[in-house]
């Protein structure tokens, strides 16, 4: 699992192209490249994949979290009549 997005990049040189890969993200406030190896890249597609449904799950169980929060102390409220 990691963050990021992959792409692919085209390096030029003596009129030939010469693809790569590279993954760019943002971790600790910090932006990094790293090149990719071609026969890391769906390895690195997986991790990238997995990375953004963690992120969909994890914000979705804080806006769960915060509804139930924000439930218990209306009912609290209710049952002590205020």
């Amino acid at each position: 699992m990691r963050p990021g997005c992959l792409s692919k990049q085209i390096y030029y040189r003596n009129d030939k192209k010469y693809p790569y890969y590279q993954i760019s993200y943002t971790y600790k406030m910090k932006s990094h490249t790293e090149y990719v190896r071609d026969e890391f890249v769906s390895e690195v597609r997986e991790q990238i994949k997995n990375y953004k449904r963690f992120k969909r799950l994890t914000n979705r169980w804080v806006d769960l979290a915060i509804k139930h929060a924000k439930l218990k102390m209306k009912i609290k409220v209710k049952k002590s009549g205020k």
